[in-house]
């Protein structure tokens, strides 16, 4: 990760065309983690179909990019991510509202958790499942889920998962 960032680095300096670098280095120029707005209204919405104020983590948030989009539609959101050097990679710094620690470091109940990643051969949904009223995923078979299968909650008591 950090050779590529170099390397990223090392094109922008040559100052390129505008917008080539979004073609050529998409993870590091931001075209990579683009959201669609209905996306974020879609969180939002079925956070507030859980709640008046739901509290709200996004378990894995990396930087934060897309955590910082529904922020604002629900600021009080926060984010956990693992892995710290993240932020050193790409020279962000880290908000307050993203704690570095693992998901089995959470200790407050929330009304909704976003699980968009899992490493594989990884499973914490059994823990996601403990913490969260709801919860929302991205996962489906073959998709980014770090176990063999689509992901599912229903064997968690969850009779609906968005």
């Amino acid at each position: 990760m950090q050779d590529a960032y170099k390397a990223y680095q090392q094109f922008l300096a040559r100052n390129p065309p505008a917008h080539h670098a979004r073609y050529i280095f998409p993870f590091f120029a931001g075209s990579y983690f683009a959201y669609r707005k209905i996306d974020i209204e879609r969180v939002a919405a079925i956070a507030n179909s859980v709640s008046e104020n739901p509290s709200f983590v996004d378990i894995g948030c990396g930087y934060g990019d897309f955590l910082e989009k529904v922020r604002m539609l629900m600021p009080d959101s926060t984010g956990i991510e693992k892995e710290g050097s993240i932020f050193y990679v790409f020279r962000v710094s880290k908000p307050d509202y993203i704690q570095l620690m693992p998901v089995e470091g959470l200790s407050e109940p929330v009304d909704v958790a976003f699980v968009g990643w899992m490493e594989p051969g990884q499973d914490f949904r059994r823990f996601v499942a403990r913490c969260a009223k709801c919860v929302i995923t991205t996962f489906d078979a073959g998709g980014q889920c770090g176990i063999d299968g689509g992901c599912e909650y229903d064997e968690f008591g969850y009779q609906r998962v968005a």
